[in-house]
């Protein structure tokens, strides 16, 4: 997996991404918009996880990270 600094929107305007991969435009769905397009019965799923959209992770990214490296070396 990618680390955050290598995606292509970490550091860069929704502009220069169009620039970049060629496109007319680009138009993103909310979090709000992307659980409701997928989640057909909350009564059976009750949401996903939306840290990698809104940047609300339950552990810190640094942990994330951290692990991610350690896992890479043993395997």
């Amino acid at each position: 997996m990618s680390t955050r600094e290598e995606l292509i929107a970490a550091n860069q305007t929704v502009e220069d991404i169009g620039k970049e991969i060629g496109a007319d435009s680009i138009a993103y769905l909310s979090p709000e918009g992307l659980e409701k397009a997928i989640v057909k019965d909350k009564t059976i799923h009750q949401g996903i996880c939306k840290a990698c959209f809104t940047g609300n992770y339950p552990v810190t990214t640094d942990t994330l990270e951290h692990s991610a490296g350690n896992e890479s070396r043993t395997n």
